[in-house]
């Protein structure tokens, strides 16, 4: 099972190499696009609180060092990874029993795989 959960989320927070300064507001679709969630998942976060904004001339931003918005991001990316290791460490049962893998019996076994 392929799974890729990783998203790099503090890649627009970093200073870019010329050494100017970034903008201070993502729009919407910038959130979205990193958190990797529709404009209705993002509109019920601002609803119940979870994520601070500024509305201006019928436009939301959302301030790019506000605490809530990192503390926000960090948290997903903690889900992300918790789920990256859930997939990784995954194994399907069998009627109810799990099976070792290939890898897992050439290493205790000391042959390679090639060899089962």
């Amino acid at each position: 099972m392929r799974v890729k959960l990783r998203i790099p989320i503090f890649n627009r927070l970093a200073s870019p190499p010329n050494g100017k300064e970034l903008e201070k507001w993502f729009d919407s679709q910038d959130v979205c696009s990193i958190l990797r969630i529709s404009p209705r998942t993002l509109q019920t976060l601002r609803t119940n609180g979870r994520l601070s904004y500024s509305q201006i001339g019928g436009k939301i931003y959302y301030n790019k060092n506000d605490a809530r918005i990192k503390e926000f991001m960090a948290s997903v990316e903690n889900m992300l990874n918790s789920i990256e290791q859930i997939a990784n460490n995954y194994r399907p049962l069998l009627n109810g029993v799990r099976f070792m893998t290939d890898n897992e019996i050439s290493k205790q076994l000391h042959i390679s795989r090639r060899t089962l």
